[in-house]
């Protein structure tokens, strides 16, 4: 999964795409180009024509802390079996580890996609909390 993920870092050029679907994976290869959520479905569908296991993940990555905006980022989860679901970020050819910040992940991209969202750095001395508000109408 490593080399994968280094694969699609090192020979696909990232560009930023800030609507839209994911593009299907025979195009972003062919292209050697995408955003975020477009190599996260790449990398899951050739972990699935392998026969492993991988859903999309949609959330934060920390980045520059000096930075104060945050855009929304994707990476991919593959389960292994023995270790469990581990997370491969191939936009930035990393190991997903406690910089990335997951909001939702599912075996369909289109499951995950953000309604509004931002993220605030904390420092690491000032105690953290979390909260969740939620209105659901059904017509």
């Amino acid at each position: 999964m490593f080399a994968l993920n280094q694969l699609i870092y090192q020979d696909c050029e990232y560009i930023t795409r800030e609507t839209g679907k994911p593009y299907p994976a025979g195009i972003t290869w062919e292209r050697k180009q995408g955003s975020c959520r477009d190599f996260a479905v790449l990398f899951m569908e050739v972990s699935r024509a392998i026969g492993i296991a991988a859903r999309f993940v949609s959330g934060y990555q920390e980045g520059d802390k000096n930075q104060q905006n945050r855009d929304l980022h994707a990476w991919v989860e593959v389960y292994l079996p023995g270790a469990g679901w581990r997370g491969y970020d191939p936009t930035l050819g990393l190991v997903v580890s406690d910089r990335h910040i997951p909001l939702a992940a599912s075996a369909i991209p289109n499951y995950t996609a953000a309604v509004d969202g931002s993220i605030t750095p904390v420092q690491r001395s000032q105690n953290v909390t979390s909260s969740m508000k939620a209105q659901i109408l059904i017509n």
